[in-house]
């Protein structure tokens, strides 16, 4: 029964928000992670392909402000897919799922997002239960 009432007050809270069709929610809790009023385009591009040191490809997009992740562990510049910007990984605020990648200017001044398409879902294609 909690379960169910949480889930109703969740969509509740999800619902009010005027973008929610265009919510960007973790695949994996539903948490509300981002949306699409949040896109911004970097080094000329929303989207972007990367492969890591390990060749494991990720379809990247980029966001700010996002409140559904949260950084973990020190920033680096090793192997960054953006000049100028060292990363930490960016987990989930609520289920702790790799959502992608938080970067960090060189002087600090901004700061975005880089999250993985793939893990991400759209409230407007349905509540999972």
């Amino acid at each position: 029964m909690a379960d169910s009432r949480s889930r109703s007050l969740r969509r509740w809270r999800l619902d009010a928000h005027d973008w929610a069709a265009e919510a960007l929610l973790c695949i994996s809790c539903r948490e509300e992670v981002t949306g699409d009023r949040a896109r911004i385009d970097v080094a000329g591009a929303h989207r972007h392909d990367f492969f890591n040191p390990q060749r494991v490809h990720y379809a990247v997009a980029c966001f700010a402000p996002v409140h559904g992740c949260r950084a973990v562990g020190e920033q680096t510049d090793r192997f960054t897919w953006f000049a100028g910007y060292s990363w930490a990984i960016a987990l989930c605020r609520r289920c702790g799922m790799h959502l992608g990648w938080r970067f960090v200017s060189a002087g600090g001044g901004h700061r975005f997002f880089g999250l993985i398409e793939s893990r991400l879902v759209r409230l407007s294609q349905g509540w999972a239960n």
